[in-house]
């Protein structure tokens, strides 16, 4: 046999070096790669590059009165999921009915948090077209009669779990009787707030209770003056604990 030549099965009688040095460098190279890398390492070699994992969404809607329990609540989560709040100001239920594909857009969520309820139950003028609080007694009316309300809730629960978004209901929060507006009135929060517990009940929407929260701590203050100072306090601290609770675990669902 000449010299520079090696017989090889399966490509002829005979094969050039040449033709074989490529394909023998590169099998030399992967046993000498495996050897050092170990069997673990070498399992892995023909996987695909290995990407970061596409952290979950959560997308936190209220109005201006939950807006630092819901930055806190965001920094809570900061490194397990992306945390998106919008939109805020007096919102109520008709006007998120009216943005919310706009407040969606085109990305899933994997959990929404909801409260509206507040900017509903608030009494305006009726001769106005824009929003205008006036009082119930100087003829102010709901801008979201309670009849309308509770469909209205419903709806939005319904076109969030559309997304394939798991929903929890927020509970408006309790307001100071010192600070109380005249257009909002304690026996309209009641009524607006079990219409939602019985409509988030219906649905089987869990609830984060903060508005029981605040007045568990307001009834375990025995001085009474203290309580609206103490009432201020407490919605300035931070409430998000049960809220941050809550979105973990359907997170982990």
């Amino acid at each position: 046999m000449s010299a520079g030549r090696v017989r090889v099965r399966g490509r002829g009688p005979f094969a050039t070096w040449s033709t074989l040095r490529a394909p023998l460098g590169l099998a030399v190279g992967l046993l000498l790669l495996l050897g050092a890398a170990g069997p673990e390492d070498a399992a892995s070699l023909g996987d695909p590059v290995a990407q970061d994992p596409v952290p979950p969404r959560v997308l936190l809607l209220g109005d201006t009165t939950l807006g630092g329990h819901f930055r806190n609540a965001a920094q809570a989560l900061k490194e397990e999921a992306e945390v998106v709040t919008s939109p805020q100001g007096h919102l109520h239920s008709g006007a998120l009915l009216e943005s919310l594909e706009e407040v969606l857009g085109e990305e899933p969520w994997d959990v929404v948090a909801l409260n509206v309820g507040l900017s509903d139950l608030m009494t305006r003028d009726p001769r106005s077209r824009a929003i205008r609080a006036m009082s119930a007694a100087a003829g102010g009316v709901p801008v979201t009669p309670l009849e309308q309300y509770g469909p209205q809730l419903e709806r939005l629960v319904t076109r969030l779990r559309a997304t394939g978004a798991q929903v929890v209901w927020l509970t408006t929060l309790p307001l100071n009787g010192t600070n109380r507006r005249h257009a909002v009135r304690e026996e309209d929060l009641q009524r607006y707030r079990a219409e939602a517990l019985e409509r988030m009940a219906t649905q089987e929407v869990p609830v984060v209770d903060t508005y029981q929260a605040i007045v568990d701590v307001l009834e375990a203050e025995p001085n009474l003056r203290a309580r609206p100072r103490l009432h201020n306090d407490t919605l300035k601290s931070d409430l998000s604990g049960p809220l941050v609770e809550r979105l973990r675990d359907l997170l982990t669902r």
